[in-house]
């Protein structure tokens, strides 16, 4: 196995090499050669998950072993999967790729770590969640870490790692769900308690805070995306993930980001990608699925279970008044109070528009609304809806640019 190691390096060093196109297509053909062997999977996975070979060998490995996990995952073609070239993965070989997936994400470098998720997405789409028990049993013990300032860098590969297996709720059947849900439950009501954490210690280290929050809301949203599982429609655990979305929307934003203005910057500035502003989007986004889906009793009228009618009833009354009040609160001292005039996230501005255009139908929320309707109209709305300086430069520096967007 050291030898084919070895050589395997050597053949993914000369692939980009700059030796010239006679060096690359040698190193290509060999790299077939190298395939039919047995072993060679398992060489290529540790290759790429050895921190004491050089990055850029490491992330060619990676992206080879994706490619060979995504095309060659099982011994036999299907056909809806036809066999990759001569590769063959043994039992060994995948067992061995599984038990350490997860470790290795965590502590491999950014670029080695999104193929590496790729990877364990491509397994997931040919293993259900069920058929591996030792996935989430990795992924319950992982996350009793402390959720502390110094763990943030551990904290934040877990998270995306766990995030592959959110992503696939959103497409499981209704046989499905439920049991693969069940198997990782804890792990959601330990993502919640560390989410309360994090926001205690965000106001010393906003951007490492919101980093982590930004990974924590979107795992849930993409989770309650198209079904809202019982363990998470109950009111304990409910309640405490509204106090957490709701919590982000009301924490302070950094003195950064409250001196940047409107004048200052657009769509494609750097300061929309800030974390804080990603945080609180995808907040907005989880608070909008139970305002417009499972807190909505006009949405629960057919084709749903007496528990989601009964949730529905039981959300408008007892949380949708306080969401709505939140996010107007967030209008009132970011955008009203600061004559629009402080840059605000143009998705974070399109979502809240939306929660509160879906708030209008309420009659629990609808004087909430009205409350503040008229500076909402001329101080958000209708500024919103003005030419900005960018724009008129844009339109007399490049209209045809201007149209698309």
């Amino acid at each position: 196995m050291n030898d084919l190691i070895a050589e395997t390096v050597q053949t993914f060093k000369d692939s980009f090499s700059s030796g010239g196109d006679t060096t690359r297509e040698n190193a290509a053909l060999k790299l077939h050669e190298l395939q039919g062997r047995d072993g060679f999977p398992l060489a290529v996975w540790r290759i790429a998950n050895s921190s004491e070979i050089e990055l850029p060998t490491r992330q060619c490995a990676a992206i080879h072993l994706k490619n060979m996990v995504k095309r060659a995952w099982f011994e036999v073609a299907t056909p809806h999967k036809e066999q990759w070239g001569n590769v063959r993965w043994s039992n060994i070989e995948r067992n061995e790729v599984k038990a350490q997936i997860v470790a290795a994400i965590v502590r491999s470098p950014s670029m080695i770590q999104k193929q590496l998720r790729e990877t364990l997405q491509s397994i997931l789409s040919s293993t259900k969640l069920p058929e591996w028990p030792e996935l989430s049993a990795t992924m319950v013990q992982a996350f009793q870490t402390s959720a502390k300032p110094e763990n943030a860098e551990e904290i934040s590969g877990l998270l995306k790692a766990f995030l592959c297996i959110a992503v696939f709720f959103s497409y499981m059947g209704l046989s499905q769900y439920e049991p693969s849900f069940n198997m990782v439950a804890p792990v959601y009501d330990r993502l919640c308690q560390m989410a309360g954490e994090i926001l205690q210690w965000s106001p010393q280290q906003p951007e490492v805070a919101c980093e982590l929050l930004h990974s924590i809301f979107k795992i849930y949203f993409r989770t309650i995306r198209t079904r809202l599982p019982n363990a998470l429609a109950q009111e304990e655990s409910t309640k405490a993930w509204l106090e957490l979305l709701c919590g982000t929307m009301q924490a302070p934003l950094p003195q950064e980001l409250q001196e940047a203005r409107m004048s200052e910057h657009d769509e494609k500035s750097d300061i929309q990608r800030h974390e804080c502003w990603k945080a609180r989007k995808w907040a907005l986004y989880a608070l909008s699925r139970f305002l417009i889906k499972y807190g909505n009793p006009e949405t629960q009228r057919a084709h749903v279970t007496a528990r989601d009618k009964e949730f529905s009833q039981f959300f408008i009354k007892t949380f949708t008044p306080t969401i709505m009040q939140v996010q107007l609160d967030f209008i009132k001292t970011w955008i009203i109070d600061k004559k629009y005039e402080m840059f605000v996230n143009t998705k974070v501005q399109n979502q809240l528009l939306s929660n509160i255009s879906e708030g209008c139908r309420f009659k629990r929320t609808w004087p909430l609304i009205h409350n503040m309707l008229e500076p909402i109209l001329t101080e958000f709305i209708f500024k919103a809806l003005s030419f900005s300086i960018h724009q008129v430069t844009l339109w007399e520096e490049d209209p045809i640019e201007f149209l698309n967007q």
